[in-house]
């Protein structure tokens, strides 16, 4: 591949650096939601599995590490939250479907965002690398070591 070369001032080298710096820090945060939202999907899908075997006792969360012991009187059928507060009542089964396909999205959403992640490190590291190499430049030419000065 041809070496492709691009001219920029010192303000225009530092202002992509930082730009890029900035894009790295927003997809790490967006990599971390989504980790977290893998994580809190592969639990429901666990408790779904555990409840649909038998009726039983469980532990609900209140918040603040509060729970409250119940009985399931019906573990065939759950309450899905569609958007916002708007919920519907629908077979288990059915509901694990749904939140398998949110699940497959997520991992895709995922595998792109650290693609797109290693794309932004790789900007990064060839900005750092070209900073350093300049700052090196401006260093010997202050101390007069450049060939030709």
């Amino acid at each position: 591949m041809a070496e492709k070369k691009v001219q920029m001032t010192q303000e225009q080298l530092f202002s992509a650096f930082a730009g890029e710096n900035q894009r790295l820090e927003d997809l790490n945060q967006r990599i971390n939601m989504l980790i977290m939202g893998l994580n809190e999907i592969t639990m429901a899908l666990l408790s779904m599995d555990a409840i649909k075997k038998e009726k039983d006792k469980i532990m609900v969360p209140l918040g603040a590490g509060i729970f409250l012991q119940a009985q399931t009187e019906d573990n065939e059928n759950v309450v899905f939250a569609l958007a916002g507060e708007v919920m519907k009542t629908k077979k288990l089964e059915e509901a694990k479907q749904e939140i398998e396909k949110r699940k497959e999205s997520l991992e895709k959403l995922l595998e792109n965002t650290k693609r797109e992640h290693h794309r932004t490190a790789t900007n990064v590291n060839t900005l750092t690398e070209v900073i350093r190499k300049g700052q090196e430049f401006i260093q010997q030419q202050r101390m007069g070591t450049i060939k030709g000065l």
